[in-house]
């Protein structure tokens, strides 16, 4: 076997590139299914096909393009006839097991998923020998410690679990596939984009060195004197006795590059600015490349709908990575309030959602229109008792006791304790009412509910009606929505690590948010975290400024931008941007269609408008001193008509 490890800096951009395609084969031989290239990231992965597929010419057989977890899965299922336990279920599961709450059992099952992959393959009593070590050198206080030996006796139920029941989780994975590589024919491995491995991951790629001919490891650095403590290649380096070497670069880059950003007024400012240039761009014809243009945030939750909204207004298509779920889709809210009504007891919320929701197609017109008065008038109204008589005065009495009797299974599926009889009749109560999420009937509906049948098989699980609810929640929370997949691409940062956009748009770069401190860890504290070797707060702030940094010095066109304010709440610009000048990057003479139809008619020579009301004028109010109240702001604010009041008449509040 032959090991080449690759440093690359940031101006070797193409480097990537040329690397793979000439360790791919010269010959251009038409049968490339021995060579493997594995990638950290799913988006970095269909850059890479892209790319790749373009440069092997009309007609071949590909290589093997898979991310690390994609293929320990695909190799244990293979070749180790293992089934594969879904992530989203784990946390039910072990509420299940141990009989805790469902937010107490995420957290034991993000510190399974941790340790696992800090101690592969290591047994109870060795990892309870490595924490008692970590405790008493940390001075841990006893409730901590005890906190923890409780997760770990966890760790022992879904263990044994998931053996009994024939399952294994993404982390089991990873280690079965390490031993399971003979049965791979590898001439050639890329191992590239990636700069960290857990524990688990690096046994599996040291198993997957030795067993190919030839390696070639690609390591993105961000500057020439990156710190590379924690990069993977020290290891491989070492175990190996391979010395990595540095690639070089052209003369005209420089570490010292300095950034100019701009400062938008609030959230909805910096996406339109965005927005704007992004469309002056592909008008000029300086950037037509969309698929290759990315927007990217810190934290994408609070611009997703904000993004979608202004995008859509000028034309823009584009997608999100990640993607909103299924859970997140008002059909499978309302499919979800249904359950939490029948099992519930029908409260008032969620059953007048259920009730008016637009997606049960079958369900009586005259109920739909007779909910809000309902819900209004009844007050609380909660059960069937007090349903059939707010029903009963408006005269539909007959059509409720239909839905009801529609609805009945549900409650008897519930005391089956099967999930498999659970999603049968929720099949058929949903195919009685005419669910239709997507105007494709009910058959992206069964697959993903088909998912909850493995949890029959999985023994400890209950079947209650909480665990009906959470365990449909978790299957619809998995699964991504449908969406284009063409266009500019909107992601968070950690997603674009590796990523050489051609033009990149960096927003959201507001202090707090970048450089952003690791969710705090309820189990283990922090000092103990570092003493364990997992990803602690110096270890998750380097690695944001490795990406941020990399991703600057790579982009072919760069856009930075923070938003000042949110409200009544005030912005600094991140640390990040400390070295950089502020200036306004934003287009002049792009606009969307709502904008240019302001503009027509406010532009010069524009027809004149009729005389104004006066009770519509604001300035006239102020002039007889009338006395505003603050509901009368509060309306004004939620004004669907503000836009028309603000821009096409020009007209502004007092002072």
């Amino acid at each position: 076997m032959s090991l080449r490890i690759v440093h690359i800096p940031p101006g070797a951009r193409n480097a990537h590139n040329e690397l793979i395609t000439d360790a791919l084969g010269k010959e251009r031989a038409s049968d490339f299914s021995s060579r493997y290239i594995i990638s950290p990231t799913r988006h970095l992965l269909d850059n890479r096909k892209r790319t790749i597929h373009k440069s092997l010419g009309p007609c071949y057989i590909p290589p093997v393009m898979m991310t690390l977890r994609q293929l320990s899965k695909h190799v244990a299922v293979t070749f180790g006839n293992k089934t594969a336990f879904p992530e989203e279920f784990a946390a039910p599961l072990i509420s299940s097991l141990s009989g805790i709450s469902i937010g107490y059992a995420t957290l034991a099952a993000e510190f399974i998923r941790e340790i696992k992959h800090q101690a592969p393959g290591a047994d109870h009593a060795r990892i309870a020998s490595v924490l008692e070590s970590a405790f008493e050198k940390e001075n841990t206080p006893e409730e901590v410690t005890k906190r923890v030996h409780e997760c770990l006796d966890i760790m022992s139920l879904y263990n044994g679990s998931l053996e009994r029941s024939g399952l294994s989780d993404s982390s089991d994975m990873i280690l079965s596939a390490a031993g399971l590589l003979d049965n791979l024919e590898i001439s050639l491995l890329v191992l590239d984009g990636f700069y960290e491995m857990t524990p688990a991951e690096l046994a599996l790629a040291r198993e997957l060195i030795s067993r190919a001919d030839n390696t070639l490891a690609l390591i993105p650095i961000s500057h020439l004197g990156d710190d590379l403590s924690y990069c993977y290649s020290v290891e491989i380096a070492e175990h190996f006795g391979v010395q990595p070497e540095l690639l070089d670069i052209s003369e005209q880059y420089s570490d010292s590059r300095s950034y100019e950003y701009f400062p938008a007024k609030g959230l909805e400012e910096e996406v339109e600015a965005i927005a704007r240039d992004i469309k002056a761009n592909y008008i000029n014809s300086r950037n037509r490349d969309l698929d290759d243009t990315w927007i990217v945030f810190p934290k994408i939750a609070p611009y997703r709908a904000m993004c979608s909204r202004i995008l859509d207004r000028y034309g823009i298509p584009h997608s999100f990575s990640p993607a909103s779920t299924l859970a997140e889709s008002p059909a499978y809210r309302d499919l979800i309030s249904m359950l939490e009504s029948v099992f519930g007891g029908y409260p008032r919320v969620p059953f007048s959602r259920m009730l008016h929701s637009q997606f049960f197609l079958n369900m009586p017109q005259e109920l739909r229109a007779a909910v809000p008065s309902i819900s209004l008038s009844s007050g609380l109204v909660n059960g069937e008792n007090a349903w059939r008589k707010a029903f009963k005065t408006k005269g539909l009495l007959k059509e409720f006791n239909t839905l009801l009797k529609i609805l009945k299974p549900l409650n008897t599926a519930s005391q089956s304790a099967s999930f498999s009889s659970f999603v049968n009749v929720l099949l058929d109560v949903l195919a009685r009412l005419g669910f239709d999420p997507s105007g494709e009937g009910l058959s992206s509906t069964e697959d993903v509910l088909g998912a909850l049948v493995l949890l029959d098989s999985v023994q400890g699980i209950k079947a209650g009606p909480a665990e009906l609810i959470e365990a449909t929640k978790r299957a619809l929370g998995s699964k991504s929505s449908p969406q284009e997949g063409s266009g500019v691409k909107v992601a968070e940062l950690f997603d674009v690590r590796g990523l050489h956009p051609a033009k990149l748009y960096l927003g959201g770069l507001k202090d707090g948010d970048l450089p952003a401190k690791p969710d705090m860890d309820f189990i283990l504290p922090e000092r103990v975290r570092s003493s364990l070797g997992l990803v602690d707060m110096d270890r998750f702030m380097h690695l944001q400024g490795h990406i941020f940094r990399r991703l600057c010095a790579t982009s072919g066109g760069l856009y930075l931008s923070y938003p000042q304010m949110d409200g009544d709440k005030l912005f600094l610009p991140s640390i990040y941007l400390s070295g950089g000048t502020e200036k306004d990057l934003s287009v002049k003479g792009i606009y969307c269609e709502e904008e240019l139809q302001t503009y027509r008619a406010t532009a010069p020579g524009a027809p004149k408008p009729k005389p104004k009301p006066k009770e519509v004028s604001s300035i006239a109010f102020a002039k007889e001193g009338t006395s505003i109240r603050v509901t009368d702001i509060d309306s004004y604010r939620s004004c669907p008509r503000r836009h028309f009041i603000e821009k096409v008449l020009g007209l502004t509040p007092p002072e």
